[in-house]
């Protein structure tokens, strides 16, 4: 299967549920190739920005996960570039 480069833009709210968060990326480790945390923009938001390299299905699914915690919205960018 072809992988792609992708972007998940992560923007959490204070009341977000970070054992979750945690355990999707520690699930989803192998495809991870860096994550950038912006702490408390506005006292009230944090960004997370996590780059990995995986299938389509994968990121798909790992951006569907982390979008449906409490409190977390998430927005995925794919590269044309598949490897």
């Amino acid at each position: 299967m072809n992988k792609r480069l992708a972007i998940i833009g992560v923007f959490m709210k204070n009341e977000r549920d970070e054992e979750k968060l945690q355990a999707i990326l520690k699930e989803h480790h192998q495809y991870l190739i860096n994550k950038n945390e912006v702490v408390q923009i506005n006292g009230e938001t944090t960004i997370l920005t996590i780059i990995i390299e995986a299938t389509e299905e994968v990121i798909s699914t790992m951006s569907g996960k982390i979008g449906n915690l409490k409190g977390v919205s998430a927005k995925t960018v794919l590269s044309n570039v598949m490897s």
